[in-house]
């Protein structure tokens, strides 16, 4: 089996929608390296204070050609921040890493 190519991230930015609890999403721009493949779902993972984010372009069909240009991509990745304690958190994109900050608790109030 081939393994899925990691696309090139350019940059992430992190949005916070003003709810609450609140919810914080990625902007994700970079490129694909073909234009005839797609963006596949993000893997996310968390521990110690860090979400991680593997994002992965689909593999062309051995039989399939493509012109080699690069192709644009942003994207939008929700990240799960119920029930985290206020603080500094990183976000790490295929390398590309970033970081928000929780003023406060996040969880519902009892």
């Amino acid at each position: 089996a081939n393994k899925n190519s990691l696309v090139s991230v350019e940059s992430v930015e992190v949005l916070i929608m003003e709810s609450f609890p609140l919810q914080v999403s990625l902007s994700v721009s970079g490129y694909l390296s073909v234009p005839c493949v797609k963006l596949l779902s993000p893997a996310v993972s968390y521990a110690d204070n860090q979400f991680t984010v593997v994002l992965a372009e689909s593999t062309l069909g051995p039989a399939e050609t493509c012109i080699a240009v690069t192709e644009p991509f942003q994207s939008s990745i929700a990240l799960d921040v119920a029930n985290l304690s206020a603080g500094t958190y990183t976000v790490n994109v295929n390398g590309i890493e970033t970081e928000f900050i929780l003023e406060m608790d996040n969880s519902p109030l009892n």
